[in-house]
């Protein structure tokens, strides 16, 4: 997710897809909370230049395929938790009708 909002910022800032890029990668990522710390620069940078742009359709296009990613991954992230049997987190069962595995 990382590298999709990185990618999408830069593709948006240019009102045009540029290409993927992630900054996280190689042997840094295994460390814990690296890609947790690397997670948080991305979407203040998004936030940032939606807000400092003028608005395209090629930008809106963007944005929302940026959104359409991330639900995709939520969809997976769901998917495996309930394949692993595991239990949500209340806010996630509660903000989007989840049953919890027995």
């Amino acid at each position: 997710m990382v590298g999709a909002r990185e990618s999408y910022t830069k593709s948006i800032r240019q009102d045009g897809w540029v290409g993927f890029d992630c900054s996280l990668s190689g042997p840094e990522t295994a460390i814990q909370g690296a890609g947790a710390e690397g997670a948080r620069s991305p979407k203040e940078a998004l936030i940032e230049v939606i807000g400092d742009l003028e608005w395209t359709d090629a930008r809106e296009r963007l944005l929302l395929d940026l959104l359409e990613h991330e639900a995709q991954h939520q969809g997976q992230l769901i998917r495996y938790i309930y394949a692993l049997g595991r239990r949500f987190p209340e806010s996630w069962a509660t903000r989007w009708a989840l049953e919890q595995p027995g």
